[in-house]
């Protein structure tokens, strides 16, 4: 008995510790990790340098990385962890790994970063409107060509819609073209790309400046009508018709009153952060609509140019200063940041922080020393009858019209009077030349840089210089003879182009015709 008892203290013992040897401890938690700013889709604007912050657990090391560039390792703090990393042009993702005991996890947002890489003198890639570079446009509208082409162009990602004044149509392109010659699809303005009526018609265009899309609508900014056409929606082929008009009544009306919704030749109009603006070209303002107008009939809320919405006189009757206008051409904003291009006083004033109260003064000026010059320049810093404006938060381009050149501002302004890096149209910053250099147009010169636009990877530069090309010829003959004095007809008041091209030249309006 004694032993058997031995035998079974033995095998319990055996039992006991077969017990404890296969016992394994809990598994690690896998780690989690969170990208909380900036947040997936975002537009960054400003530094490249940016900081990534996010929440993490159960990690012993974060990394962070935009896709394509170097691991960032991150400061962890408690649930917490930051880096800071740098983007590169447009499209970045950005992933945060995190690593620990159980493995690791990974967390990724996109973000845009907009900014277009370009350097001075730059050759285009292809030119819309005529079959080569060497070539002038025919002056003829038709689906390959202008009459003459001014203002905002625009691209919705796919199509592109490019305005032409002189032919009262704007042609669009299904897809963005990748060769030179092409084509419109179809148009505004007119059936079969030959040019408009130009009437008031629902549907017609006249002088159309500017085209652009917001929230499903496509809106056409009418220089001779001194109206804004809206189409909704958006139009997919020729023969289109207007829903309502902004700055008139209806369609009918031709009122050009100083008063709140009224407009007088408008230049431009853009929107950002649901708000837009309107430059009111001859009644010298821009007009402010805290939102976007869904009807006909909707009042402007603040006015910049003028202390009120019945005052429209020239730099208010005086002369130029922070608060004041002569003639403003394109417009931006971001709904928090304004731009405009004061034609007629050689600059662009800018306001740093969006407008709050009629006739509030500009916040830096470029083109002028100060905001009381207006002294038409060439050089970096210089400006000559400004016309056109673009900006994709980051970078902003002017259209520097008798300079026949673009200007191109890399980072965003901060001081009075900036010096452009890099132009387009010319060899340099300080060349000033038409058609540089050989009067004969290349594909790295304009005649005239008679509009601008930036896309997502591209600049587009409207080039309307045939008529400005035989102007000047006309003028140095005329000095080279006995001749003082020049008198100039333009057959139409609402042709913005032959108008803004006289009073460059030194024209100035003396009456109208009745």
């Amino acid at each position: 008995m004694p032993v058997a008892r031995n035998l079974l203290f033995v095998a319990l013992c055996i039992s006991v510790a077969a017990s404890v040897s296969c016992r394994s401890a809990d598994p690690p938690p896998v780690p989690q990790v969170a990208i909380v700013s900036p947040s997936d889709g975002a537009t960054i604007v400003g530094s490249r340098s940016i900081a990534v912050t996010g929440t993490v657990s159960d990690a012993t090391a974060v990394v962070v990385q935009v896709v394509g560039g170097a691991a960032v390792d991150a400061t962890v703090d408690g649930g917490a962890f930051s880096a800071v990393v740098e983007l590169g042009d447009r499209a970045n993702g950005i992933v945060a790994t995190a690593t620990g005991d159980g493995g690791s996890a990974s967390d990724r947002v996109d973000v845009v970063y907009p900014f277009v890489r370009l350097t001075s003198n730059q050759e285009a890639e292809l030119v819309i409107g005529t079959t080569a570079f060497t070539a002038y446009g025919s002056g003829v509208a038709s689906p390959a060509a202008f009459a003459g082409p001014y203002g905002r162009s625009y691209f919705d990602g796919e199509r592109l819609f490019v305005p032409d004044l002189q032919g009262n149509q704007a042609l669009v392109f299904d897809l963005l073209p990748d060769e030179s010659g092409v084509a419109a699809d179809w148009f505004l303005g007119s059936t079969d790309g030959l040019g408009g009526a130009g009437t008031r018609t629902a549907g017609d265009l006249r002088g159309p400046e500017s085209v652009f899309v917001h929230d499903g609508r496509l809106f056409v900014v009418e220089r001779a009508n001194s109206r804004i056409q809206v189409f909704g929606p958006v139009p997919t082929a020729s023969g289109a018709t207007g829903t309502f008009v902004i700055g008139k009544d209806d369609f009918d009306d031709d009122d050009l009153s100083c008063v709140a919704g009224r407009f007088n030749q408008p230049s431009d109009a853009h929107v950002g952060g649901g708000r837009m603006v309107v430059s009111d070209t001859l009644h010298h303002r821009v007009l402010v609509y805290l939102e976007v107008p869904t009807a006909a009939g909707a009042l402007p809320d603040l006015v910049l140019g003028q202390t009120d919405m019945v005052s429209c006189g020239w730099n208010r009757d005086g002369t130029p200063g922070a608060g004041t206008l002569a003639s403003p051409g394109g417009v931006w904003t971001d709904g928090e940041r304004v731009v405009v291009a004061d034609s007629e006083n050689h600059r662009v004033l800018l306001w740093s922080t969006f407008p709050t109260a009629d006739g509030q003064p500009a916040d830096l000026v470029l083109g002028q020393e100060t905001f009381g010059e207006a002294v038409a320049g060439a050089g970096p810093g210089g400006l000559a009858y400004p016309r056109y404006v673009d900006a994709n938060g980051n970078q902003l381009v002017v259209a520097d019209w008798m300079n026949s050149r673009v200007l191109v501002w890399n980072e965003w302004p901060t001081d009075d009077a900036a010096p452009a890096d890099v132009v387009l149209g010319q060899a340099d910053l300080d060349d000033a030349l038409y058609l540089a250099p050989d009067a004969e147009p290349t594909a790295r010169n304009f005649a005239i840089a008679t509009g601008v636009s930036l896309g997502p990877d591209f600049v587009l530069t409207l080039d309307a210089g045939v008529g400005r090309a035989l102007l000047v010829e006309l003028i140095a003959r005329c000095e080279a003879g006995p001749w003082r004095q020049m008198l100039a007809v333009i057959g139409d008041s609402g042709n913005d182009g032959s108008v803004g091209l006289h009073r460059a030249l030194g024209f100035r309006p003396v009456g109208t015709f009745a």
